[in-house]
């Protein structure tokens, strides 16, 4: 829009989406703050997931990270069969934002 002070149109880079800009805004953000590691893991994944989820994001959550695992809330069984489907994508999505992720747990939702 023209008329509009956006910084990111001042920095955007050619060829690079500003979805791509804002993503690496978000991330560097929550690398930054001051929590441990796996908080900022959890964090990094909450503000990416509907990325990583894609149209399973909204009945999906990221829980917890422990031992090399994601912990994914799924609310009710239909939506679990699904995600299990899409888990191997999910994983490789996940994998690229945080290495040493090596499988997801799905969990069935308390309120699901």
């Amino acid at each position: 829009m023209a008329g509009l002070n956006n910084p990111l149109d001042e920095e955007q880079a050619p060829g690079v989406p500003q979805s791509a800009q804002l993503r690496e805004l978000k991330n560097a953000f929550v690398r930054s703050l001051p929590f441990d590691e796996g908080t900022r893991e959890l964090m990094l994944l909450g503000v990416s997931w509907d990325e990583i989820a894609g149209n399973l994001s909204a009945r999906t959550r990221p829980e917890k990270i422990e031992n090399e695992a994601l912990y994914v809330s799924v609310a009710g069984g239909v939506y679990m069969q699904e995600f299990s489907f899409q888990s191997k994508t999910i994983l490789k999505k996940v994998q690229n934002l945080i290495p040493s992720i090596r499988r997801i747990m799905i969990v069935q939702s308390r309120s699901g």
